[in-house]
């Protein structure tokens, strides 16, 4: 995969790559068309860094911050 092409849309970390793409092959395969396997990646809003996380259905949720730079 292209992190620097990926970055376009989403500024993440070699290390928060590895940790979603982990994540993303250890997903139970389902079909949801068009939707890149149904994963938003989404940051909420703080005032103290930037947090990250990934989710596809309801239990299925990773936290990507990178806590280390905090």
């Amino acid at each position: 995969m292209d992190i620097d092409k990926l970055n376009k849309q989403f500024n993440l970390t070699q290390k928060q790559w590895e940790k979603f793409f982990e994540w993303e092959k250890s997903l139970p395969k389902k079909y949801y068309g068009a939707d890149n396997n149904g994963i938003t990646i989404y940051f909420p809003q703080s005032s103290i860094g930037h947090i990250v996380f990934a989710k596809r259905e309801q239990d299925e949720e990773i936290d990507l911050t990178d806590w280390d730079n905090f």
